[in-house]
């Protein structure tokens, strides 16, 4: 759901509007609209209490010049979200999840996005978000030159350690975005970790940004940017998250074969098929019929291969016998272990380490 799209509902005849921190053009539009903010950056939080009709979904917006609340009731929510178009902005958009879960609709196709996934769109990508039920989402709207005021940042830098972070993936995507506007493409966050721990300490950035940005004293800019700053990196961890660009010349289920092949990386292919469903929120029929449509094999069978390449690493790299590395991947019968091993390499697990 956009943070302004209910101004759309009152003001039917209008072309272009000027809501309280956007100017969105061609909003009555049934195919797509256009967001422009007059301000540097904007944070956002969005929390959807449920979807009864006496559910609200509380809004907030905070620039350098206002913070705005907003209580919108669910019952108008719902309404208005079963017509509404999707719509694209002149500006970079994170969006974090960082309760619950939502839907994304990004061009023709729907994600289901739980709590800790992220998403960076890039300026030509049109989406929405949709609630589905109880959750809070976060979101960081950054202009080009507030952008460009970044990489200008880290180019200053005093600490050397500052310097290693002109690599983040996150900025390399928007500076690239910069140099070559005009593709549709955006940045997909799957976490690699669900904890409390993992949770709490997302908020927490988000929090802290937030309310730094809503209560400004003295040398609040500084803080604010640092803050952003903080949460790119943390976003940007490889420990924390896997990090996929998605170009929207793929086919829109190639996206979750991505989030499943991941998973299995993860878990050395030891994640079941209704495991993988529950993490990505599909049925394991549908899992299935993904895996096999850019595999060519079963869910299991695609797993024994990121298994059996981490056997055949752990068997050149470490001196782990046969049997540790066998129980290291889970498995509590050679004889299945062995015949794994041969179908991917075409000769035993002691062979295979005499040869290399």
């Amino acid at each position: 759901m956009s943070r302004f799209d209910f101004f759309q509902a009152a003001n039917p005849n209008l072309t272009t509007l000027d809501a309280p921190t956007f100017q969105i053009f061609n909003y009555n539009s049934d195919v797509d609209s256009f967001y422009r903010m007059d301000a540097p950056y904007q944070i956002s939080v969005e929390h959807c209490s449920g979807m009864s009709a006496t559910d609200v979904l509380m809004i907030t917006n905070v620039t350098e010049e206002k913070a705005v609340d907003r209580n919108v009731p669910m019952h108008q929510y719902l309404a208005f979200n079963s017509s509404r178009a999707l719509h694209h902005h002149e500006f970079f958009e994170l969006m974090v999840v960082l309760e619950g879960e939502v839907i994304n609709r990004i061009e023709e196709e729907e994600y289901r996005y739980s709590a800790g996934t992220c998403c960076l769109l890039n300026r030509n990508v049109r989406h929405a978000e949709v609630f589905c039920q109880e959750a809070t989402l976060f979101f960081i709207d950054l202009t080009p030159e507030f952008v460009i005021e970044l990489l200008e940042f880290y180019k200053r830098a005093r600490f050397a350690g500052e310097m290693s972070e002109l690599n983040d993936v996150v900025l390399r995507f928007m500076q690239k975005d910069l140099l070559h506007p005009g593709e549709k493409n955006y940045l997909f966050f799957l976490p690699l970790v669900q904890s409390n721990a993992f949770s709490e300490q997302l908020k927490q950035l988000s929090e802290q940004l937030l309310q730094t940005a809503r209560n400004p004293v003295f040398g609040t800019s500084y803080l604010v940017r640092g803050f952003i700053c903080s949460l790119i990196q943390f976003v940007s961890c490889e420990s924390k998250y896997h990090i996929t660009k998605i170009n929207l010349e793929s086919p829109g289920d190639f996206l979750l074969f991505l989030q499943i092949s991941h998973l299995l990386e993860e878990s050395n292919g030891r994640m079941s098929r209704q495991e993988i469903a529950k993490t990505c929120s599909y049925s394991g029929t549908h899992i299935n019929r993904v895996v096999k449509k850019y595999s060519g094999m079963s869910v299991f069978d695609y797993g024994m291969t990121f298994c059996m390449k981490k056997a055949a690493m752990l068997l050149t790299q470490t001196d782990m016998t046969i049997d540790d590395i066998m129980r290291s991947l889970g498995f509590s019968n050679a004889t299945h272990f062995y015949q794994q091993f041969k179908k991917q390499y075409s000769e035993t697990p002691a062979k295979y380490r005499k040869g290399v």
